[in-house]
């Protein structure tokens, strides 16, 4: 089934599809307790590897590369790094719950045929740097210093339009 293009597709939107739907209910719901006591659930994604086998390239998405990098950033819009490399095999265990595997042993095992995803998060809920976000915040900062400047201009030129106004009443004054 997974050397099938349009198969391969369909698993990985659903992988994604079900990330997705833990999170919302994590959030919703509650997260669960780490070891250390903190809640999970409101730590953020930072950045995710996307770990393909050599055999789900271009050509079993049907020619579109890059197809499981782009559906990571489609469902994890605001993860400024996605990474990854090709592999002849990932490790990783079997869940149970593919049919026929019930009774499995969950040791770990070489995949030939599969990806893989690593999704990073900051345990400090530390916010991480995106250099598409610091352009975003310097050009707003220059525009608000910009707006303020000329503000600032604006009201000195108002000042020293009303010295000049003041000082030529109170001098005409003193003449008469």
């Amino acid at each position: 089934f997974v050397r099938d293009g349009e198969f391969a597709k369909k698993e990985a939107k659903a992988l994604w599809m079900g990330y997705k739907k833990r999170e919302l209910e994590r959030s919703l719901f509650g997260g669960m307790e780490s070891d250390d006591g903190e809640s999970s659930s409101l730590n953020p994604p930072t950045g995710c590897l996307v770990l393909p086998t050599l055999d789900r390239g271009v050509k079993l998405y049907g020619g579109k590369p890059g197809y499981e990098s782009g559906l990571v950033s489609e469902f994890l819009p605001n993860v400024p790094s996605i990474s990854g490399f090709f592999a002849n095999g990932v490790l990783g265990k079997l869940d149970g719950t593919i049919a026929g595997n019930v009774g499995v042993s969950n040791e770990n095992m070489l995949h030939g045929s599969s990806s893989q995803y690593v999704v990073f998060r900051s345990k400090t809920k530390r916010p991480i740097y995106s250099p598409y976000q610091a352009q975003r915040d310097a050009a707003k900062a220059a525009a608000a210093k910009a707006e303020a400047d000329a503000a600032e201009q604006e009201l000195a030129a108002e000042d020293e339009k009303r010295s000049r106004m003041s000082k030529s009443s109170f001098g005409s004054e003193s003449e008469a």
